[in-house]
């Protein structure tokens, strides 16, 4: 029964989505990768490094890297960091750099609401010599290159901190640069953090 309705549901899917920014597991170490306003929030300066590795002993398997270092500068009431992220699957590979601001506004009772922007390259390779395909006539791929395009992305972000409660919602890749060569457009993602 159960397989007769997803097949049913398949038939019936015209478009479907998934996500193009890597995942990470300690999210609460690395929130100005995803929110330009945590840069320089919680730490006079803070620096972290992750790392995960999936299916170890597979070629080509996933691989996901990631830096984070950002400051305060209390002299401006800002933050200012830098990040990166290295991302792998299979034949694709993705770089992606991006420098922070956040200006944050001190409110009563040791309460910041801060909001932030980032500006970044973004580089996304992929290597076609490695597909597997059915139809190796396929007019859109070149099955014996390796082709790159270049990205400029903006994010943008808020995020209001107490004591006990913190609350941020960010957009990524708000101007959703598309690449002719690789057939590409990079979606705009919605992030959001709630902690107390």
């Amino acid at each position: 029964m159960r397989i007769k309705f997803l097949f049913i549901i398949l038939c019936f899917i015209g478009k479907c989505y998934a996500q193009q920014e890597p995942q990470f597991t300690m999210f609460w170490n690395n929130y100005s990768l995803f929110n330009p306003a945590a840069t320089g929030l919680f730490n006079k300066h803070f620096a972290s490094v992750n790392g995960r590795l999936q299916w170890v002993n597979f070629n080509d398997a996933p691989k996901t890297m990631s830096a984070v270092y950002d400051f305060k500068w209390n002299k401006i009431n800002s933050g200012i960091g830098i990040n990166y992220i290295y991302d792998q699957l299979g034949f694709e590979k993705n770089n992606k750099i991006n420098l922070n601001y956040s200006y944050q506004f001190d409110l009563k009772k040791d309460r910041v609401l801060s909001v932030g922007t980032s500006f970044g390259f973004f580089r996304k390779s992929i290597d076609f010599s490695k597909f597997i395909s059915i139809d190796s006539n396929d007019p859109l791929i070149d099955f014996n290159t390796l082709q790159k395009d270049d990205f400029f992305i903006i994010d943008f972000g808020l995020m209001f901190k107490s004591p006990h409660f913190l609350f941020g919602l960010s957009a990524t890749q708000l101007n959703e640069p598309e690449s002719k060569i690789l057939n590409f457009k990079n979606s705009r993602h919605y992030y959001f953090v709630c902690s107390y």
